[in-house]
């Protein structure tokens, strides 16, 4: 289901069956997702320098890794993102180090995330 809402002041459409929201900031576009055992929200600055992504909402790819080293109540977290799957990579200090999930679909995002939701 596809749910269009407004985002620094345009329009943004996103659907349920994406993995993750892209949207258009000041530095062109950024793509965010649900990251679980990291139990937070990661932005990447997609079309930034250094980074690559597939385009693609569904199956997500980025490299480089992903890493968050912690500090400021955050866990580090250091992951690979490949074809929608989340591969945690051994030195993450949380429950799914060295596991690999599906990165989750909108819909299964925690409430506080769905930004999207009607009140």
């Amino acid at each position: 289901m596809e749910h269009t809402f407004e985002w620094n002041g345009d329009p943004l459409t996103v659907d349920d069956e994406d993995r993750i929201m892209v949207f258009p900031d000041m530095q062109g576009l950024t793509a965010m997702m649900y990251m679980p055992g990291y139990n937070d929200i990661v932005m990447i600055p997609v079309n930034g320098p250094g980074w690559h992504w597939n385009s693609d909402k569904a199956k997500p790819t980025f490299s480089p890794s992903i890493l968050d080293p912690g500090g400021g109540g955050r866990v580090r977290n250091h992951v690979f993102v490949r074809e929608g799957i989340i591969e945690y990579l051994n030195d993450c200090r949380h429950a799914l180090a060295g596991k690999k999930i599906e990165l989750p679909q909108l819909k299964d995002w925690p409430e506080e995330w769905q930004l999207w939701k009607d009140d």
